[in-house]
Formats: structure tokens, sequence, C-alpha cells
């Protein structure tokens, strides 16, 4: 990996394939490789129990570590997770987590830019949907990652899930967007609570990916140690057993 600085002081991370990887391994976004088996029958890029379960202890363990570096993340979305489907197949799953162009230091200056496409908001914490209304903090990478979670639970992007309401109201109105988010939030909440994703991937998945999306919000006179040691506890070590799987 490389680090170039561009003319407008932008950090950019440039990242190089292990040598150990063949140069022709096919690479996708988690959402691509999703999206490639809707509709079928047979998912050839769906990786089995155990391994949708590694995959999601992975990014969780990268968040932590992201977290625990005093950086937030700033655009989790299935977008950003890239895969190896060569992998996948051979029943292995090493996530990279990409898009880090919008990171930063937690107590860095945050941009309260606007992003009113309304897909791109789907994995967006209600702080940070359409209009922000507050600087960014651990807890929005948190309910970003508990709906990457969903998705490899249910093995649906919630581009699919969304799908007619972002083809009618492909825009978040910012007079509007409590309203977008209330109901976006309560359909997100239950796929999460459905009996679908405990069938899928078990009660204890299906409670994880819950506490992310319901993680409670912090401030600055936070104990960051000891919100470390609860993601960890609650969400990092709570995915491990069925990594086993």
């Amino acid at each position: 990996m490389a680090i170039w600085i561009s003319q407008n002081d932008r950090a950019l991370l440039l990242y190089r394939l292990p040598s150990t990887i063949d140069a022709g391994a096919t690479l996708s976004s988690l959402h691509d490789c999703i999206e490639k088996d809707a509709g079928k029958a047979s998912k050839p890029h769906k990786p089995d129990f155990g391994g949708r379960f590694r995959l999601a202890h992975a990014l969780a363990a990268s968040i932590l570590a992201i977290h625990s570096s005093g950086w937030v993340h700033k655009n989790i979305r299935s977008r950003s997770v890239l895969l190896l489907l060569d992998q996948i197949r051979h029943g292995k799953v090493d996530p990279c987590l990409l898009g880090w162009g919008t990171s930063r230091a937690v107590e860095a200056d945050t941009n309260l830019s606007a992003m009113f496409e309304l897909e791109h908001n789907l994995h967006q914490h209600k702080d940070r949907f359409g209009q922000p209304n507050s600087k960014f903090a651990r807890e929005h990478d948190i309910y970003s990652l508990g709906v990457v979670l969903l998705e490899i639970g249910i093995w649906r992007t919630m581009s699919s899930v969304f799908a007619n309401r972002i083809q009618t109201h492909p825009n978040v109105d910012v007079k509007g967007q409590a309203g977008t988010f209330k109901i976006v939030n309560g359909h997100i909440m239950d796929r999460t609570r459905s009996l679908g994703l405990r069938q899928e991937m078990g009660l204890a998945y299906a409670q994880v990916v819950e506490t992310c999306l319901t993680w409670p919000s912090t401030g600055p006179d936070t104990d960051t140690s000891r919100l470390a040691i609860d993601f960890r506890t609650k969400v990092v070590d709570a995915l491990v057993t069925g990594c086993r799987l």
C-alpha cells in the first residue's frame, strides 16, 4: 500500500495485490457479488453459513481496528467491500475494506456537505442521512456496518430491497429527509427482526445486526476505551462462534 498526496491535499491510499494472489484473479465488490446472484436458484458467489460469519467478523474486526486507532471510515457500505471471487468458491473469505476517500481522525474537522442520492443514503445513520446534522462519530460507522451485516445475512443488497423506492424517489428531499429515513430504517429493522434472518443466520447473528443498528450515541466525554471494549464484546467476539462452523 502507498499513500499519495494530491494537489488539493487529499491523501489517497493506493493498493497493490499481494504476490500470493494471481494477477488474473476476479475481484468484485460485495454489492456486485450479491447482485450477480440475484434471482438465481443456485448462488455461486454466496459463502456458506460459516463463510458469511467469517466475512462479517472480518469487517467488524476492521472497524474495531480503525476506531481503536482514533479514526472513522465514513463510507462503510457493501460497495466498499472488495472480495476475491475465486477464494469464495474455495470456501475462503478475506474481504478488503476500501472507500477511504472520506475517512479522517475522530477529532478532526468534518464535512457536513449533503448527499441526497437515496441509494447512497441507505447505509447512513439518521444523523448523516441526506443533509448531515452532526459531526461524524463512531456510532455512524457502526450503524453502517449493521446494514452491511444485514445484506450479508439475507444475501440481498439494500439497492435491491429498496429498488422500487429508488426508482420512484431517487433523491432525498431535505425537507422530508427525517420521514424518508424513518421509512428506510423501519424496513431495515423489520428485516433485522424478521424470522427470515434468524432462520438464515441464527438468533446470535440477528442480535449482532440489531446491536449495530441501535448503537447508542457518543459524546465528547465518552470513554473511548470502554466503547472499544463494548464493541469488541457485543459485535466482534459475538461473531466468533459462527466462524467455526
